[in-house]
């Protein structure tokens, strides 16, 4: 048991063990956080045309769907800008988790003028809330 012990110490002193150990932990602190993130992207529906995707609460693109162009109407937004434009919407928000998972989509800039995350909430309803019938009437 001692020897097998000495073994163990001996092989871990090695460069080449020292190397393989410091690449799994930098691929540990870098990679492994990414694959995680990349697990959570969802898609918050706005309206049939228009979608955002989110990782956690952060805001990381939009979908939108392009009536003019009739073989890739979906276009992927960053910022307001184009990045690429799908055929349908499922590979709009595959190659948005590819890219993301990469590290080469552009980062989204957080504003809230554009509804960076909003989540969709800041939308105007299409008729006002009705006042329940004693405000309206007033209170006797």
């Amino acid at each position: 048991m001692d020897s097998y012990n000495v073994l163990v110490q001996n092989k871990r002193r090695s460069p080449v063990f020292q190397t393989v150990r410091s690449l799994y932990q930098l691929f540990e602190i870098t990679i492994m956080p990414q694959i995680t993130t990349t697990q959570q992207l969802r898609s918050v529906k706005i309206d049939f045309y228009n979608y955002e995707i989110y990782d956690g609460q952060k805001l990381i693109a939009r979908i939108t769907y392009d009536h003019k162009d009739l073989t890739q109407p979906w276009v992927v937004e960053v910022n307001n800008q184009e990045v690429f434009r799908r055929a349908w919407w499922q590979k709009s928000f595959d190659d948005i988790s590819w890219y993301y998972k990469k590290g080469s989509l552009p980062v989204q800039k957080e504003d809230k003028e554009q509804g960076a995350g909003s989540m969709g909430e800041n939308l105007s309803p299409l008729r006002p809330a009705r006042l329940p019938l004693l405000l309206q009437q007033g209170t006797r």
